[in-house]
């Protein structure tokens, strides 16, 4: 399909919902455009324009019931949507959780910001008086590709 007044084919969007913690966002890939795309909060309208994907999302979001400091909250994650869509990908919610994560699963949270947002996700613990965040847990890597060094 192809709109003549452009002059090149019309690709129209693709469109997926996803959530980070309690907030829903959409993701527009704008097609036809090699890496062009929006990401926000998900609106009403979106719900409405996009009923099919928004029904394929709601019947699959996860139930958020997570005690402690939201992701959003950790400065350089702050503001990164993208980052906080794949925390929550992976499992995690707050930045106790992050905090407590070993070198390993934290390079396999992202294998160039895993580490430093951990150990800042520590520092925003213990600045809130929290008890020490030690690594004390492992994210299950065992099916995960390994990366050539």
């Amino acid at each position: 399909m192809s709109d003549p007044t452009q002059g090149k084919p019309a690709y129209g969007n693709r469109v997926t919902f996803s959530a980070v913690g309690a907030v829903d966002m959409i993701r527009i890939d704008h097609l036809g455009t090699a890496g062009d795309y929006t990401l926000r909060k998900a609106t009403v309208a979106d719900q409405a324009k996009w009923p099919n994907e928004w029904a394929i999302y709601a019947a699959s979001r996860p139930e958020v019931v997570a005690d402690g400091t939201p992701i959003a909250e950790i400065p350089g994650i702050k503001g990164n949507m993208e980052a906080q869509i794949e925390l929550t990908k992976k499992g995690i919610h707050t930045a106790e959780l992050l905090a407590g994560l070993d070198d390993r699963s934290a390079t396999f949270i992202d294998d160039r910001n895993g580490i430093t947002w951990r150990d800042t996700a520590r520092l925003l613990v213990a600045a809130k008086g929290k008890p020490d965040a030690r690594p004390q847990m492992s994210l299950n890597t065992a099916n995960q590709p390994r990366k050539a060094a």
